[in-house]
């Protein structure tokens, strides 16, 4: 939760004014120091569109150009500029940010015009190069009534652009972009938080229709207070200033850097499936999938081998990509490109409608780059960096013609070995001659489709969290459909830390249901028993997976209950469950 500053107020006698006026005089016949007092200045910036600009560097200058005091504006666009002079003259106040035009403005006008030293409102104005556009419309998903507001947050690589909030016909617009990678966040009580990246070029527009599902039970706690510890080492000893991104969707939810530790903390992360990839110039990217419950922490540990011949200063490559089909010359949008390094996946993006794509923070050396789209040929490319180099690549995709021999289908079906059921979110590689030529996740039912796979020899790498990985080839003939079952076995089992959150609620009356006694049987044995709170909520912590159990619900007045739950995993299970009155 973001805490607003707070600020004392002064008010000052005419007197006393005149007072501080006077450096060689006094008010009274007993000498005083006449030094001005230090005082503080803060206020808020906000943009054109009186939205606030969070990361801007503010900065109160005298007139040898010498910094009196400086502050970042936080999220609500606020900064505080203390211990400066109780006379402001000659005093500049300078404000940079890189998405602004540059700002100077002498700080005694500002604090006359406002009336109050703390209560200072700023306008800033976008760079030319911030003529992007995006119209969002956000409504329920029942019923599609327009969403009054839905705060929705904007970032670009990690760091909060601005955030507003949808009027009453559920709109909302930022008008003043620059090209990039975005992420998306509309959260509004009540409802679930929804998530989505996108990439905008130069000058381009978007408009999005976001619809949003109501929550169960309405006000209960969101599932985005997960968070991510993480250390980053070279075996065992910590690696400072690692680059972590956090992505889903293609798109970066949060990025950072390790402290001289080694560690790491990611927090407000939402339930899903995401991507973590670690970068430090002198060691080898690595990339992982990692799963997030309903407000899961959970705690990693990466090591990373040492890379020779690279500095810190020469990770700055950027490569700009265009993308056209080769008889239409079309763009091709949507398309998946990733960025690999000795097996590595370093990157992962999708094309704009234009058929473009920029990845940065590339470091020198070789780099092969796959190209995926549906009902086109994968492509394959190598391309090498030199130090910072900014490099423009075009290339054309061919269409998969119906007779050739690139229409082979493969259906693989992920399971538990011990349980046999489906693995969601388990990451399925498909290689050929030592490269990526497609990567994708199991669906709800652990089924993943992969096709227009061409004639040949493939390998295939499924990786699960929590799970042993498996590797296997396939041949495939001319445009052949197979199908495959692949059994994982659990490498975190036994566990103890799997919980039961239940909520007791009336059957006819749907109203929570307090003092209900709940007990957890195993085997017969009762391993857990307590009461509902006044909310109808009971917490069973430290269970143990794969088990089965039993929960035996009583109450004064109602039916007693009996329901059973399978924890093949340890996660969180958290289920409704009416009573009936006698």
């Amino acid at each position: 939760m973001h805490t607003m500053k707070r600020y004392s107020y002064r008010i000052f006698t005419l007197s006393a004014i005149i007072c501080s006026m006077f450096v060689f005089g006094a008010c009274s016949d007993s000498p005083t120091d006449t030094t001005p007092e230090a005082e503080t200045v803060a206020g808020i910036i906000v943009d054109e569109q009186a939205y606030v600009v969070p990361n801007a560097t503010v900065e109160a200058i005298n007139s040898s150009n010498s910094v009196l005091a400086s502050d970042v504006t936080d999220e609500e666009g606020s900064f505080t500029l203390e211990a400066l002079p109780g006379v402001l003259t000659d005093v500049t106040l300078r404000i940079s940010h890189s998405d602004f035009q540059a700002y100077a403005k002498d700080l005694e006008s500002l604090v006359n015009e406002a009336g109050n030293r703390t209560q200072i409102a700023l306008a800033m104005t976008h760079r030319d190069s911030a003529c992007g556009q995006l119209s969002l419309l956000v409504r329920t998903d029942e019923g599609l009534n327009a969403m009054e507001n839905v705060e929705v947050r904007l970032t670009r690589n990690g760091h909060l652009v601005t955030k507003a909030f949808t009027g009453s016909d559920g709109r909302v617009s930022f008008d003043y972009l620059i090209a990039g990678k975005y992420a998306l966040r509309f959260a509004k009580d009540g409802y679930k938080v929804v998530e989505r990246g996108f990439t905008i070029e130069h000058c381009d527009s978007a408009s999005f229709d976001i619809r949003m599902l109501e929550k169960e039970g309405g006000s209960e706690d969101s599932c985005c207070h997960g968070v991510l510890y993480l250390n980053v080492n070279e075996n065992g000893q910590g690696i400072e200033n690692a680059l972590v991104k956090l992505w889903r969707n293609g798109s970066i939810v949060e990025d950072g850097r390790t402290n001289g530790d080694g560690d790491i903390v990611m927090d407000g992360i939402c339930e899903g499936e995401y991507g973590v990839s670690i970068h430090h110039e002198n060691y080898k990217a690595k990339e992982f999938q990692i799963v997030f419950g309903c407000n899961d922490q959970k705690t990693e540990s990466v090591t990373l081998v040492p890379r020779e011949g690279e500095k810190d200063s020469c990770c700055h490559g950027i490569l700009r990509l265009q993308l056209f089909d080769g008889k239409t010359n079309a763009a091709i949008t949507n398309a998946t490109v990733k960025l690999i390094r000795e097996r590595d996946v370093i990157e992962t993006g999708k094309t704009s409608p234009n058929g473009n794509l920029i990845m940065d923070g590339i470091c020198p050396g070789e780099y092969q780059i796959t190209l995926i789209r549906e009902h086109y040929k994968t492509v394959e490319f190598m391309v090498t960096f030199a130090c910072n180099e900014d490099k423009s690549v075009t290339k054309t995709m061919e269409p998969v013609e119906p007779d050739s021999c690139c229409g082979g289908i493969l259906e693989l079906v992920v399971k538990d070995d011990n349980t046999g059921d489906p693995l969601k979110g388990a990451t399925v590689k498909l290689w050929k001659d030592g490269a990526i030529v497609e990567t994708g996740k199991t669906d709800e039912h652990g089924v993943i489709r992969m096709d227009n796979i061409c004639e040949g020899t493939y390998g295939f790498d499924v990786i699960r969290e929590g799970y042993k990985s498996k590797e296997f080839q396939i041949a495939f003939g001319c445009n052949e459909i197979k199908g495959e079952t692949v059994e994982l076995t659990n490498d975190n089992l036994p566990c103890h830390t799997a919980s039961l959150k239940l909520r007791i609620i009336d059957d006819s009356t749907s109203t929570w249901i307090e003092g209900a006694t709940v007990e957890v049987i195993l085997n017969g044995n009762v391993v857990k028993t307590g009461t509902t709170d006044a909310e109808g909520w009971f917490l069973a912590e430290g269970l143990t997976a794969p088990a089965g159990y039993l929960v035996k619900i009583t109450k004064s007045g109602y039916e007693t209950k009996v329901e059973d739950f399978r924890f093949n995993e340890c996660k969180r299970i958290q289920e409704t469950i009416k009573i009936v009155s006698n």
